[in-house]
Order: structure tokens, then sequence, then C-alpha cells
């Protein structure tokens, strides 16, 4: 601010148009100390507004984030505080923009000359506090708190539609400040918002923020479980002065499983860095005292500031972009059980019992009620229902661990969890239930419940799925796994139970899967009509192989030249069975191509398994073929080609397990091994 303090001298203009003009021209040649003179010299320009969206000169630098230029113009400000208050057609004051830009330092220079700017409501009934939250800006949020304070912040923590900074930050996924903000404002733990939902509904309805609702494949969950290290978010509370060290104690380290090699770079990095501050601390020290030269002072820290910016160039070079994504994806898994915890911890069990008015502050102070679509949530279901609908098994352990009564908790349609799970397909939550029954016999009783019309976990089962997410065979199969797997643990009186509409649980997955049924029929029987004709080119090939012997036979005694040969004894029982396996599945498809429709009504007759059976001989039988045609090769020219030969025969194996036996086991083996197939980790 310093350099536009000094030496202000007045600009000769005249007229406002001159004024706008001078102050355009100067701008776009970002000869920022005239404006900021012309600020200083002449207050009538400083509410005006230099575009279609109704933004001052303010407004504009701000968005671009000069900072500089943002701290001489609110300097020449200070006689007309009222000009920060001016808003845009949106209603944004230049402190929204920078607090929804995350400009920390900016909110601080702005908001210090008046704090009252901090509760300005914009069209949307948004305050800069509230933007900053929504917009997951950390620093500024925190910035602006340190300025308002905690009384002050919970009036200006809501937004026109009722919700609050703790529920906007849980809806975005910023867990770093949603448990900042839970430290500092924990009563917005029991708010709600225009939805009626506390925080904790919205995060038990995120299964992406979990572990558990993350689909990672073997590299990157090899990556996520032994190679990455998340510190922890910190419970202390810190002045924002902390903020502006490498390391604040908002977040400090705490490592959860971190290897040994990952904690000696750090380690090393925060040395460095020490060091490159006490150097820094004492020179400056050491200067006052006249015993170090000012330049040698500059040069190291150039040579410092040089240093961290290396360091961090080689960061972005050798970490590549998916690993950082991980850690990302990792952070955001361990931060937002840390904010279920304190969630928990400080939530009360009675805000379900019944359905709260949502209150919203308005501009002028009111509380009113604004009615947004809940998507599909009751503020009068638990968060423990919510999770165990989307399968979020973090948060029902936690539940249940914080409070055992609400494995009896039920929705207005009167499911209680063991229902809901067994509706909504989440094996995870059901196997943690069946495991919860197995340690305390009193639970038994749920697994017998029904809702308020009648369904119990069986009939629920039996519904179709709403997700059908695979082919018409595969997603039939599981539907018939997940009703079977869910029979096994209801009691046995339940099997032929009637809901209120008459209806046993067989008799409705048969009304259901009716349509989904008959369309995987007909893509098995067009399908085996295809695989007929391979089968039966791949017979007739293993057919012809199986009568040539390679090398020819012995005149004499008829014995084949190279029946000695090792590569000979396997040509002769890869091609029998290429014979035998092309042969079973012909038959296998032929069958299944005259599959009878009568049978659609018995689920044991589904013709899943003897598809597989089929395509597993054909598969086989290809294997074999070409396990024969590789050996007989291998005869012919292993006096001159076998070195070479040999890494062609690898590759063409691996090239068929990649890409034609591993998918068709994703796809079609593991529906046949059902629940089981899934990994559970449901200990509790």
């Amino acid at each position: 601010m310093q350099q536009y303090a000094n030496d202000v001298m007045e600009v000769p203009i005249h007229g406002p148009a001159s004024k706008e003009s001078y102050l355009f021209t100067n701008a776009k040649k970002g000869a920022w100390n005239e404006v900021v003179k012309l600020y200083k010299d002449h207050p009538e320009v400083h509410k005006l507004k230099v575009n279609t969206a109704g933004d001052t000169l303010l407004h504009i630098v701000v968005s671009e984030g000069k900072q500089d230029v943002v701290v001489g113009l609110v300097w020449a400000l200070s006689t007309n505080v009222e000009a920060l208050r001016v808003k845009n057609e949106r209603g944004n004051t230049p402190l929204h923009v920078a607090a929804s830009l995350g400009l920390d330092r900016m909110c601080d220079c702005i908001a210090s000359k008046d704090s009252e700017l901090i509760g300005v409501r914009n069209n949307k009934g948004e305050t800069p506090f509230f933007l900053a939250a929504q917009r997951g800006n950390r620093d500024a949020f925190l910035r602006l708190h340190s300025i308002c304070g905690t009384e002050r912040g919970y009036e200006y923590c809501r937004g026109n539609g009722g919700e609050t900074v703790l529920h906007s930050t849980v809806r975005g996924d910023h867990f770093d400040l949603a448990f900042q903000i839970i430290i500092r404002y924990d009563k917005l733990v029991n708010h709600i918002d225009g939805q009626g939902l506390f925080p904790l509904h919205l995060l038990a309805n995120n299964p992406s923020a979990f572990r558990s609702g993350s689909d990672l494949g073997r590299f990157k969950q090899f990556i996520y479980d032994h190679c990455i290290s998340v510190v922890e978010l910190s419970k202390a509370e810190t002045s924002y002065d902390q903020l502006n060290g490498l390391e604040s104690e908002v977040v400090k380290v705490n490592p959860i499983n971190t290897q040994g090699n990952y904690h000696t770079c750090i380690n090393f990095f925060r040395l460095f860095v020490t060091f490159g501050k006490n150097t820094q601390e004492n020179d400056a020290e050491a200067y006052g005292n006249g015993l170090v030269n000012r330049n040698q002072q500059a040069f190291r820290d150039r040579l410092y500031g040089k240093c961290i910016k290396l360091i961090s160039k080689m960061m972005k070079i050798f970490v590549p972009s998916e690993i950082r994504k991980i850690k990302m994806e990792k952070e955001k898994h361990t931060w937002s059980v840390q904010v279920m915890k304190e969630l928990l911890n400080r939530d009360s069990p009675y805000n379900y019992d019944v359905k709260p008015k949502p209150p919203s502050s308005t501009s002028d102070g009111t509380d009113t009620v604004v009615k947004q679509p809940n998507n599909g949530m009751e503020s009068k279901v638990s968060p423990f229902l919510v999770a165990v609908k989307q399968g979020i098994i973090e948060v029902v352990q936690e539940n249940l661990e914080c409070n055992t009564l609400a494995i009896y908790d039920t929705d207005s349609d009167g499911k209680n969890a063991v229902l809901l799970a067994a509706e909504y397909r989440q094996p995870r939550i059901y196997n943690m239930l069946l495991n919860l029954k197995a340690k305390k016999k009193g639970l038994d009783a749920i697994f017998g419940e029904v809702d308020n019309n009648g369904n119990t976990a069986l009939h629920l089962a039996a519904i179709i799925s709403p997700f059908l997410t695979a082919a018409a065979p595969l997603q039939m199969q599981r539907e018939i796994n997940w009703y079977l797997f869910v029979k096994k643990s209801v009691p046995l009186h339940l099997h032929e139970n009637k809901n209120n509409a008459g209806k046993t649980s067989k008799e409705v997955f048969i009304e259901q899967h009716e349509d989904l049924f008959e369309a995987a029929v007909e893509w098995y029987k067009s399908t085996s009509t295809a695989c007929l004709v391979v089968a039966t080119l791949i017979a007739t090939v293993a057919f012809t192989t199986s009568t040539t012997v390679p090398g020819g036979a012995n005149q004499d005694t008829g014995s084949p030249v190279l029946e000695n040969q090792p590569a000979f004894l396997f040509f002769a029982i890869s091609s029998l069975f290429a014979l035998c396996f092309s042969v079973i599945s012909i038959i296998l498809f032929v069958s299944l191509s005259a599959f009878p429709s009568k049978h659609r009504r018995e689920l044991g007759s589904f013709p899943h398994h003897k598809f597989v059976l089929a395509l597993t001989s054909l598969l086989a039988s290809i294997v074999a073929m070409l396990g024969s045609f590789c050996a007989s090769h291998f005869l012919l020219v292993k006096e001159k080609l076998s070195v070479k030969a040999f890494p062609l025969y690898v590759f063409t194996c691996l090239v068929v397990y990649l890409f034609v036996i591993r998918p068709l086991y994703d796809d079609f083996i593991k529906p046949i091994l059902g629940i089981k197939s899934i990994h559970l980790s449901t200990s509790i």
C-alpha cells in the first residue's frame, strides 16, 4: 500500500465523462497507480459502474486477482467506506467476489475496513461468509471468521434456501473445511436446510465420499492401500495467523498406515523448509546486529525460493497426475470419516422423531421456509437408514457403535435396516447385519419384520432392481442370486408368507421379472446359435488335426516318427481335448437353442449355468486347438526357429487370456458364485 500512499498528486480531470474515460484508459493500460490516484482525488468515481454487469472497478480488479491494486483501491476508499457496499447486477459486493474466488488476503483487506460487509446478502440471499464455504475456500472462510467471530458467524452462515455453511461444505465434498466448521460452529450439526435435512443426512447419501462407495481397479487399489499416506485433520483450534505457515495446526500430520520411505521424504522436506526459515530469521537478526551483509541475505532468500520452486516442479514431473488423483480420493475418504465421527458425536437421535420446520435467514432478518426437492430423503428418516440404502458401510458401522438402538430405526413405510438392505441390493450391509445377528441373538426378530404393506425381506428382494446395469441374462442371474441369498437368511415360516396383496415372495419375483426372464432367454438362444457355428468349425478342425500325425509314420511299424518327443505327446492330448470339448459345446448350444419357454416360472431352470458350461467348453476347445497347433509347429521348426517361435506362443496365449477368458469370467462366472464372490469387510 505504501507505493500508492506516497506522492499522490491530484489528477486534473474535468467532467464525469472525462473521469470515466480516464479511468477506462488507464485500467486497460494497466496503469494502476493512476487509477488509484483517481480514486483518491475523485470520490465520485468510487461507485461508477464500468460494465453491463454492474461491476465497479473494484469488482473487476478483485476478480482478476490483483492483490496490490485492491490494497491500493481500498486504501483510496478509506474516506468512503460505503463504496465497498456497492453491488453489481447479481447483488454481489467486491467481498462476495473475493470470498467466492478464495482470495483470503483480499477478504481481509476489504472486511477489515467494514466487518458488516461479511453479512451483506446478494440476490440469492448469500453472504460472503456463506460463499467462501460453499466454494470450499478454507483460508478465506477462516479469515472472515477471525474478523466477524463466532456469534456473528451464526447470523451469516445461512443461505436464502436455509442451507448452512456446514450443509454446503458437506454437499460439496469440502471435508477439510467442514471439519473446521464443526469445531467452531458445533450448533450447526443439529440445524436443517430448506429440504428439512441435517448435514449427516447429506453425508449418508453420498457414497462416493467413502471407500466403500468407490470402485477402484486393482492397480489403483494397490496404490491406494500401500503407496499413499494421508494426513488427518487436527482438532486443534487456530488463529488465522497460523495459517500462513507451511504446516498449520489446522491440518496436522498424523499419518495413517504410512510407509517408511514416504515419511523419510516428508521429514526431509520439513527439515529443508525449517532450515530455510531459520536461516532467514537468523540472517535477519544478524543483519540487525551488523554481522551479515545485506546482499548475502538477499542471495540466500532468492536461493531458498528457487529451491522451493524446483522441488514443486519436480513433484509435478515425477508424481503422475493419476497418482495425485488417487491421493485426493484417499484424502476425501479419510476426511469424510473424520467429519462423520464429529457429526455423530454431536448429533441428537431425537432429531429424526418429528419432521422439523426449516428456517432460513433472509436479508431483512426474518425467517422463512423455502421448499426444495429432497432427493428422495425424508428428514424424519435417520441417517443410519439413508446409509443403509446407499450401502455406505462406514456410516452404518459408526452409527451402530454410537447408538446401538439405531438397528431398530424404521422409515415412514415401516422398513427397518434389514428390509432396506434387501430391497436396495446392499450385500455388504446385509452381511454385516447377519454377522451382528450371530453375535447378538436378540436381533433375530429384525429379520422377521414386515413393512406397512406386509412385505418381508424376501418380498422386497423379489422386487426387480431399479438399477439394471448389465445385459439381460447377467442381470437376471444376479436377481436370482440375491433372492436365494436373502431366502437363506430369513426364518423358514416367512418363505410362504403372503403380503397385504395376497402374494408370496416367489409370485412377486415371477411377476416382477417376467419380461427380464424372456429377454434373457432370447439372448441365450441367439448367442447359442452363433456359438454353435463356431463350435462346429472347431470340431471339424479338431477331428482333422487328431487324425494327422506330424512328421509322418514309420512305414515299417506304422508308429509315429516323433512319438518319443514330449511335444508330440502334448500335441496328441491337446488335439483330443479340442475334439471332446468342441463336441460337448455343440450339444449344449443345441439344447440352449431349443430352450422351452414353459420353464420360465421355475427359477432353477434358468439356463445361465448351462450357457456358462457350453461357453467354457468352447473356450477350452479353442485353447486346446491352439495348443495342438503350437506343439505341431514346434516339432516342425525346432531345429531352426524354436527359440523365436516360443515368445509368439506365449504372447498368443496371453492375449486369449486377457481379452477372452478373463472378461468372460468376470461377466458370466461371477454371477454364478453369487454374493460370496463379493469381498466383504463387515466386521464390527
